[in-house]
């Protein structure tokens, strides 16, 4: 008599195709980065100007010719107006190799530190923006080391 496989054909088959999948569920670099990008903008609606700087690497600059630590800054005196909202919109990434391009429309509100009436609700300061950022991945993570497109504001 033979002995009895405990794996029946439609379980060997679904067994197969699990590991297929999980093989095949590996984060692209496109959906890294733009989870990079949703976890800065998460951080920004939370208030953690450090979490949203997170994303950008330490040679960082700017079309203005800002540093990290200046947008940091910038980023924690906006965030002292009152909570900032971001939207991304158009969201568009092109990889070659340990570099990455995204271009981008952000909307970005700043909304009222109190609501006191209605108003305070309106989406009065709002400004979209086209931004083009430039990435290099530095180990398993992807880092924005440049930025097009951003106000020109600064501390001078």
């Amino acid at each position: 008599m033979r002995a009895r496989s405990p794996w029946s054909l439609p379980t060997a088959i679904a067994f197969v195709c699990v590991i297929l999948l999980s093989a095949c569920a590996r984060e692209t670099p496109e959906a890294k980065m733009r989870r990079a990008l949703d976890d800065a903008v998460a951080a920004l609606a939370a208030k953690d100007i450090k979490g949203a700087g997170a994303i950008l690497a330490d040679d960082f600059t700017d079309g203005a010719k800002r540093t990290k630590k200046d947008l940091t800054r910038l980023g924690f005196l906006a965030l002292q107006r009152g909570p900032v909202f971001v939207r991304l919109q158009s969201v568009s990434t092109e990889v070659e190799g340990a570099r990455a391009t995204t271009e981008l429309t952000v909307l970005a509100v700043q909304g009222a530190p109190e609501i006191k009436s209605a108003a305070d609700l309106l989406d009065t300061n709002a400004r979209t923006l086209e931004l083009t950022l430039r990435w290099r991945k530095d180990g398993g993570d992807w880092q924005v080391t440049h930025v097009e497109g951003l106000p020109t504001l600064s501390f001078e």
